[in-house]
């Protein structure tokens, strides 16, 4: 089963008419690697990410609304490893 990570990109991509081989020569990445972060079988690095969004035109915290706040606050405690 796919999960929501995975469905947002794919959907992302596939509304913009890309292909994953389209998708990974634009951003420096495999089709393979596109593939299996779209299957949740690769969890991506917040870098990733962030590459990701920006190419398919949304942000990070739509991709990961419940991190989006950490992302923001340089002194959250989700953010003790900084």
């Amino acid at each position: 089963m796919q999960g929501f990570l995975g469905a947002t990109i794919r959907k992302a991509r596939t509304d913009l008419g890309l292909s994953q081989g389209a998708v990974g020569r634009a951003l420096g990445f495999s089709s393979e690697f596109i593939s299996l972060l779209e299957a949740d079988k690769r969890a991506p690095s917040i870098a990733t990410l962030n590459q990701i969004a920006a190419y398919l035109s949304f942000s990070l915290s739509h991709i990961v609304p419940k991190f989006s706040l950490c992302l923001r606050l340089p002194y959250h405690p989700c953010n003790k490893f900084q």
